[in-house]
């Protein structure tokens, strides 16, 4: 009687061995190329990302002159596509200077105006107390650059309702939405609260 034992590997141990083998190294590769894409998504996300927020002074340090700027500033360091800004006072929100002008400072804006319309354009100097404005809408900021969407020059003909403003402006806050070049979208509240969005509502 022939006493045989049977080898320990097999032709089909072996086999089914090198299967697992396989699996699980396609396992690892897979797993390691879905954390490369996710840290290369990561990597995108953060040289991409714009941070916005809301500035005003009083002060031109570099003109050495009086005046009330409002500003946007992109602290991030990817361009933010704004696609609306709008102003808080008081709890009312408004989607443009005018408006903001007449609830905060109505008199006093409304005699800056009549003063503006007695005197000559051809001959008026800003700095008597001129205004600049820009648009609050459809704007791209670049990242580490600002915006300067309103300044209000100090002078004989603003005096009143500069500082009417300048008294009034730290109750002004600034809502605003917008979205990263890859299709990110978000809003920020009084340079505190930021939230993202699916999209920004048209202005």
């Amino acid at each position: 009687m022939t006493n045989s034992k049977r080898p320990l590997i097999t032709t089909d141990r072996l086999n089914l061995i090198i299967a697992i083998c396989a699996i699980l190294i396609s396992g690892a590769s897979f797993y390691a190329t879905y954390l490369q894409a996710i840290s290369a998504e990561k990597q995108v996300q953060a040289i991409t990302f714009p941070l916005l927020q809301f500035a005003h002074d009083n002060y031109d340090q570099d003109q050495n002159l009086r005046a009330i700027d409002f500003k946007l500033r992109n602290t991030g360091v990817g361009p933010a596509v704004i696609h609306t800004i709008k102003l808080e006072y008081l709890d009312r929100e408004y989607s443009n200077l005018t408006d903001l002008f007449i609830s905060c400072c109505d008199s006093e804006y409304q005699d800056y105006r009549s003063a503006l319309q007695d005197i000559s354009q051809d001959n008026f100097d800003p700095f008597q107390g001129g205004m600049v404005t820009d648009s609050l809408r459809n704007v791209t900021l670049a990242g580490q650059s600002e915006y300067l969407f309103l300044r209000l020059y100090h002078g004989q003909l603003s005096s009143s309702f500069w500082q009417k403003l300048d008294r009034e402006r730290s109750r002004i806050t600034l809502k605003s939405c917008y979205c990263t070049l890859l299709g990110e979208c978000f809003e920020n509240v009084g340079n505190i609260e930021l939230n993202e969005v699916s999209s920004c509502p048209a202005q």
